[in-house]
């Protein structure tokens, strides 16, 4: 994540569906914690509960969403299924407030 400045990874089950999300303030609150044997899978450190939009949900509709959870990204969704990713850096340019 930090070699390829990724920020956020949305994790699929088996079955394809979104199940997870890794951070990389997960990953740096990973690396500084002393529980780090404890921890062997990204299931272990990832957020289940997922803020995700829809394909044809508005760029004036994420963003309030984004600062309403105070969230950095959104994984974005057609018929329940991972198509993309939605991040802070991709609409800053759209946010007027």
């Amino acid at each position: 994540m930090e070699w390829k400045n990724i920020h956020h990874v949305p994790v699929e089950d088996k079955d394809g569906n979104i199940c997870g999300l890794l951070t990389w303030t997960h990953m740096k609150r990973w690396m500084e914690s002393e529980k780090i044997p404890e921890i062997e899978t990204v299931r272990d450190i990832m957020t289940t509960d997922i803020i995700t939009a829809d394909s044809e949900m508005r760029i004036d509709e994420a963003i309030p969403l984004m600062k309403q959870h105070e969230i950095g990204c959104l994984p974005v969704l057609h018929d329940q299924h991972l198509i993309g990713i939605v991040t802070i850096k991709d609409i800053q340019q759209y946010d007027q407030d």
